[in-house]
Parts: structure tokens; C-alpha cells; sequence
């Protein structure tokens, strides 16, 4: 199973006001379990970024003019995620923000909302009343955040692979429950290794569940 973890920063907060993209990180995970091929690149905007978004990320727009705009990267991106399971943490965010640059091209279909886990929604089900920023899952996990001095799309995405495959481990209890065995399952679902006995530990048996009758009669 292949699964994308994603995230993006922006100019701004809101799309519709000429916020842009300005960096877009993906990491593959597979399985739930390991990491893989990675994605990461910075886009121009050509706009101006917010003192607010700066504070955020410290990327500025004078360092952004060296790369391409969305429109240059979007079939690379596109080509990376490809239909595989979208991973975000507040989805709605990243999603606005990428389909409304899609919007602005010729025949790029948006990202449905069917193909993204929020693993902001999964935390605030799994952990109620708890924090759940990236900061605060990572701390929940022990994930170290030494290398993080300002939010970046392509560490936050590393940071948010590791959350998400420890959020989604099975507990020891979920274990436990996946192995006991359920009235309604066949014992012959499992590998029964038949033993044979001999007339000797046949007899022995036999005197053994006698004895055992004998003792329960004579509780009074």
C-alpha cells in the first residue's frame, strides 16, 4: 500500500485573497511502515509574502524568484502523488490551497477530499481534550524536533510520515483482540496439528476425568 504524506506553505492564509503555494514536500510511506521516495520543491508565487507567513516559515519572496511557478511543477507533482491516498495534517488547508492553483490550469483535475486522511481529524478521535499540533503529536511519540527551527513543508512532512505510522500502529490491546478467538470463527481457520495418543495415555486420561467426577460429587 502506498500512501503520500503532503504538506505545503503558502504566501498567505487564504487563496482567495492571492495567497499562493510557495513549497510542496511528499514522502511515500509504505505500508504504514516504511518511508520512501520523496518530493520536495519551492515555487514562485510572485506575490508578496505575509509578515504573518514569513514568521511561519522564514521563506521570502526574493529567495523564491530563482524557482519555478506552480504551473511549471504541477504535472511533476502530479505525476509523484498519482492516484495513491492523500496524507495531510488539516487537510482542508492544503487542499484549498492546491486546487485552487489546479483551478488556474487547462485540464488539471482536482484532488478530491475521497482520497485524503486528515491526521488532524484522526487525533482529535484517538486523543479528545489532547493537543494535537504536529508539535504536539511529535512529543506524544518522543519524534525528535531538534531539527526543526521554523515550519518547512519538506521537515514537517518527514515529522508527519513518523506521526502518522506511529498513530496508526495497532495498540497491544488491538492486538490482542485481532488474535483472541471469536466464537463465530471455524477452528479450522487455524493450523490445527492433530496428536495421537497412545493406549497408555489414553487409559491414563480416562482415570484422570473419573477421579475428577468422583471429587465433584462429593462437594457438598
Amino acid at each position: 500500500m502506498r500512501e503520500i504524506v503532503l504538506d505545503v506553505e503558502t504566501s498567505g492564509l487564504n487563496p482567495e485573497n492571492g495567497d499562493k503555494i510557495i513549497e510542496i514536500a511528499c514522502i511515500e510511506v509504505l505500508d504504514r511502515k516504511t518511508i520512501g521516495q520523496s518530493f520536495h520543491t519551492y515555487v514562485n508565487p510572485n506575490v508578496t509574502i505575509s509578515e504573518e507567513a514569513f514568521r511561519i516559515h522564514g521563506i521570502s519572496a526574493e529567495f523564491l524568484k530563482q524557482y519555478k511557478e506552480f504551473s511549471k511543477i504541477a504535472d511533476e507533482f502530479l505525476a509523484f502523488i498519482e492516484d495513491s491516498v492523500l496524507v495531510i495534517h488539516n487537510a482542508k488547508f492544503d487542499i484549498k490551497f492546491l486546487n485552487h492553483e489546479l483551478g488556474q490550469m487547462p485540464n488539471k483535475v482536482q484532488l478530491s477530499y475521497d482520497r485524503v486522511i486528515d491526521t488532524l481529524q484522526i487525533a482529535r478521535a484517538k486523543y479528545p481534550g489532547a493537543q494535537n499540533s504536529l508539535d504536539a503529536l511529535c512529543k506524544r511519540f518522543s519524534i525528535s524536533l531538534d531539527e526543526r527551527e521554523k515550519h518547512g513543508a519538506l521537515i514537517d512532512v518527514t515529522l508527519l510520515a513518523r506521526v502518522f505510522m506511529n498513530m496508526m500502529a495497532p495498540t497491544q490491546n488491538e492486538i490482542f483482540l485481532t488474535r483472541t478467538v471469536r466464537p463465530e470463527t471455524s477452528i479450522d481457520a487455524y493450523n490445527v496439528t492433530e496428536i495421537a495418543l497412545s493406549e497408555e495415555e489414553k487409559q491414563k486420561h480416562i482415570a484422570l476425568i473419573e477421579k475428577l467426577n468422583l471429587n465433584l460429587w462429593q462437594i457438598k
